[in-house]
């Protein structure tokens, strides 16, 4: 851009005296490629309303122009007002300082502040929400909860009962179910909370043993198969779903178990020994039913005849009542 025309005035003694350029006033503010001037050339930028002045200093080693920025129409910040209080320049500087876990710090035309990486909180209470070192507190018209650390890095929510379970209730209310006894389990009701339960076999076909964090089940009566054994003593017990093979020389007596259920299976053979290898009998007031024949209640028995004999019985009334259902061989009833 050329620099503009000099003034010149008639001096005393002299026909014409230089006069500095009279300000510019231009649309824009100066660039580096505006370097035509005298040093100490006013360049006014009209920005609107405002008003914004550079001031002409040469040009730099890369033979650019420098302009500095002298002032604003809109005026030199004289204060800095916060939430609480106003700050006014001391030495035309105002100075933004931290605090608890706030730093500050600054360069070229920029302050960062910052919040430090580890936070000292203090209680902040007021209303139903209060705010601890140690716990967060709600309390209101409709309870309180208090969650705190325990010392393990888990969160306790006080006044929950102990080993209960916890669930949603309506508007999503923690709430807890239990303690639960030893075999229950949560079982799910459509539309309602959960409820506690143990598990049931309405027909009795499976056997149902709760424990300690276990739940044990056994199918009942001769579903299961029939589990078999060799007997060479003269005695023996049978439980449910057992077959004894009676190997004794002079026979085997086996007894009755005298509690059981419905259903129960019992299943012996004369395997070796005499031709009366094996005797069932029952147990006090029981008896057993072979066809139309009745054994004696208590004292009562099947005797086989035979080796090879087979007699197997089911319980038909608990603990007291069995009918032959199997039978190989002829079979003494008494």
């Amino acid at each position: 851009m050329p620099a503009p025309p000099r003034n010149k005035v008639y001096g005393i003694n002299q026909p014409f005296v230089n006069v500095f350029p009279f300000p510019l006033f231009k649309n824009a503010a100066p660039t580096s490629n505006d370097k035509c001037f005298e040093v100490g050339q006013l360049w006014i930028y009209k920005n609107g309303d405002a008003r914004v002045a550079y001031i002409y200093g040469g040009v730099d080693s890369n033979n650019d122009g420098v302009w500095t920025l002298s002032s604003s129409s809109a005026g030199n910040l004289a204060t800095l007002s916060a939430d609480s209080g106003t700050a006014s320049p001391v030495a035309e500087n105002i100075l933004i300082s931290g605090g608890s876990n706030i730093t500050t710090s600054a360069s070229g035309n920029d302050v960062a502040v910052a919040l430090n990486s580890s936070v000292a909180v203090t209680d902040v209470t007021g209303g139903n929400l209060k705010i601890y070192v140690n716990r967060i507190e709600s309390t209101n018209s409709n309870g309180n909860v208090i969650l705190y650390p325990n010392g393990t890095g888990s969160v306790v929510i006080q006044g929950q009962t102990a080993n209960t379970v916890a669930t949603y209730g309506t508007s999503g209310a923690l709430q807890g179910i239990g303690p639960l006894t030893n075999g229950q389990l949560l079982i799910g009701s459509t539309g309602n909370q959960p409820v506690a339960a143990n598990l049931t076999s309405t027909g009795g076909s499976v056997t149902i043993s709760n424990t300690a964090g276990g739940i044990n089940l056994e199918a009942s009566g001769s579903s299961g198969g029939t589990s078999w054994s060799v007997v060479t003593a003269t005695t023996a017990s049978i439980t449910n779903g057992q077959g004894l093979l009676c190997n004794n020389a002079t026979g085997v007596t086996v007894t009755l178990p005298a509690s059981c259920a419905v259903g129960d299976t019992f299943t012996v053979v004369a395997m070796g020994g005499s031709g009366t290898s094996f005797t069932l009998a029952v147990s006090t007031g029981q008896s057993i039913r072979f066809g139309n024949t009745f054994t004696t209640t208590s004292t009562g028995e099947l005797r086989s005849t035979s080796l090879g004999d087979v007699c197997e019985v089911v319980c038909s009334v608990a603990d007291t009542a069995f009918i032959v259902t199997r039978v190989i061989g002829n079979l003494t009833v008494t």
